[in-house]
C-alpha cells in the first residue's frame, strides 16, 4: 500500500475518549466538593469504556507506524523507538508524579493520602499492580493504563518485527485468551490482574492496522455501513445507559475484547475509509485530541485540588452548584492542559524529528 503517515480522525477519537474520562472521573468524585451533592451518572463503568477506546486506537496505531517503517526501511529501529515514546509519554507523567508528591509532602492528608512507598509503582510504570492491588495514590490512580501502555512497548516492536506479523498477532491473542480463561479457572483475581494488562485489547486494534496495511479483503466487512452503524449504536448505548440506568455487560470475562472490536470498527472506519458513515475530523476535535494525553494527565489532580476549593463554599441550590463544578473543573482541564501541551510537552516532542521511524 502507500505510505501514510498521518491517518484523519484519530485526534477525534482521542477527544471523545478523554471527554468521557473527565466527565465520569468528575461526576464520580461529585461527593468531595460537597456532601449534599449527588452525581447524575448511574454507573462508572463508562470511563473504562473510554479507557478501552484509548487501549485499541493505541493498538492500531503503533502497529501501523511499525508497519510503515519496516515496509519503508526494510528493518525496525528499536532504539529510536523506544526515544520516541519516552519522549511523548515521560515528561508529562513524571511532572505530575513530581507534583503530586510535593503537594502531599507540604500538605499531607489535606488534599489527599498518600503512602510514599506507593509512589515506586508509578515510577517503576506497574501502577496497574497498585490499581488491582489498592495501593494507589489518588490524583494519580489513572496512570495505571499508562503503565500497561509502556509494558506493551517494551515488548511490541519484537513481535512486529516477526517476517509473518499476522501469524504473530493472532498467536498472541489465542495465547491470552487461553491463559485468561485458565487463570480464571484457578483464581479469578488473577484473571482480573491479566485484564488489568488489556494487551489484548491493544492487540486487536494492531490487527486492524495489519488488515488495513496489507489491504485485506476483511477491510469489506469492516467499512460495511451496517456494521459501522452498530459499532456506533453500540457505543452510544453504553454510554446512555451507563448514564440513565446501567451498564451494558455482557458476562464475560472477554467484555474488553468484546467491545474492542467494534472500538475497532469505528477507529478505522473514522481514520481509512473515506466513505465512513460519520466523521469527527473538525478543528475542534483534532485540538482536543491533542490535549487529550495531557487531559488524561492533569484531571484528577485538577479535580482533587478544586474539590477542597469548592468544599469552603456553600450554596443552596445543589444543582446549580453541580453544574458551576462542571463546568469549572472542565474548563481548568482544558486551561490547563492546552498550556501543558503548546508551552511543554510540544517543545520536547519536537525532538521526536530526530529519532525518526
Amino acid at each position: 500500500m502507500s505510505i501514510k503517515k498521518h491517518l484523519p480522525g484519530l485526534d477525534g477519537i482521542r477527544a471523545l475518549a478523554a471527554i468521557i474520562v473527565l466527565i465520569g472521573h468528575v461526576d464520580q468524585n461529585i461527593k468531595l466538593f460537597g456532601s449534599n451533592l449527588d452525581s447524575f451518572i448511574k454507573h462508572y463503568e463508562i470511563q473504562g469504556l473510554a479507557v478501552t477506546i484509548f487501549f485499541v486506537l493505541s493498538g492500531f496505531l503503533i502497529t501501523f507506524l511499525l508497519l510503515n517503517e519496516k515496509e519503508t526501511s526494510g528493518k525496525i529501529n528499536f532504539s529510536n523507538f523506544y526515544m520516541r515514546r519516552i519522549l511523548k509519554i515521560w515528561p508529562l507523567y513524571f511532572l505530575i508524579i513530581f507534583i503530586s508528591f510535593i503537594i502531599a509532602y507540604i500538605k499531607p492528608n489535606i488534599f489527599w493520602k498518600s503512602n510514599t512507598n506507593y509512589y515506586f509503582y508509578y515510577l517503576l510504570f506497574i501502577g496497574n499492580i497498585a490499581y488491582v492491588t489498592g495501593k494507589t495514590i489518588k490524583p494519580i490512580i489513572t496512570f495505571w493504563s499508562i503503565s500497561v501502555e509502556e509494558q506493551f512497548y517494551l515488548f511490541w516492536p519484537f513481535l512486529i518485527k516477526n517476517k509473518n506479523v499476522f501469524r504473530a498477532l493472532i498467536v498472541f491473542v489465542i495465547f491470552f485468551v487461553i491463559t485468561k480463561i485458565f487463570l480464571w479457572r484457578i483464581d479469578k483475581q488473577y484473571a482480573y490482574w491479566l485484564t488489568e494488562t488489556r494487551f489484548s485489547c491493544m492487540a486487536i486494534g494492531a490487527i486492524g492496522a495489519y488488515l488495513y496495511h496489507s489491504e485485506h479483503r476483511a477491510l469489506r466487512i469492516i467499512y460495511n455501513p451496517y456494521l459501522q452503524l452498530f459499532s456506533w449504536l453500540l457505543l452510544s448505548l453504553n454510554i446512555l445507559s451507563n448514564i440513565f440506568y446501567k451498564p451494558i455487560n455482557i458476562g464475560s470475562i472477554f467484555q474488553h475484547e468484546f467491545y474492542s472490536i467494534f472500538f475497532l470498527i469505528i477507529i478505522m472506519n473514522v481514520a481509512t475509509n473515506k466513505k465512513t458513515i460519520f466523521t469527527i475530523d473538525n478543528s475542534f476535535f483534532n485540538l482536543i485530541g491533542k490535549l487529550s494525553y495531557g487531559i488524561y494527565c492533569w484531571h484528577m489532580i485538577i479535580i482533587l485540588l478544586m474539590a477542597k476549593l469548592f468544599s469552603e463554599f456553600s450554596m443552596k441550590n445543589a444543582i446549580e452548584k453541580e453544574f458551576i463544578i462542571h463546568i469549572s473543573v472542565i474548563a481548568s482541564t482544558f486551561i490547563i492542559s492546552y498550556i501543558s501541551y503548546f508551552y511543554f510537552e510540544k517543545n520536547i516532542l519536537k525532538l521526536k524529528q530526530k529519532f525518526p521511524g
